[in-house]
């Protein structure tokens, strides 16, 4: 089984990369000085924090009908649901 402390390591080296893209406040849901502190941490910080964290550094960012709509959208075809997804988390 997958933990908490391997999910927070991958979303935290996943928002290191983002922080150095214009797209990374969409892709992750952080906040650009979020962004920013964890873009500068070094692994040591990164792999101390998520071994320490007692819950999971991200959620689920999206409403029960957006959810429910990507998931029918993937049933129907691959790669429907991504242009209703980003639209609806820019809004």
């Amino acid at each position: 089984m997958i933990d908490a402390a391997f999910l927070n390591r991958n979303f935290l080296y996943t928002a290191r990369e983002e922080a150095k893209k214009p797209s990374g406040q969409l892709t992750t849901g952080l906040s650009v000085d979020m962004l920013k502190r964890i873009g500068e941490m070094s692994n040591s910080d990164i792999e101390t924090l998520a071994a320490n964290m007692p819950l999971s550094a991200f959620t689920l960012r999206l409403s029960e009908t957006m959810f429910d709509h990507l998931l029918e959208s993937s049933k129907k075809k691959s790669n429907t649901g991504s242009s209703y997804i980003v639209s609806a988390l820019s809004r």
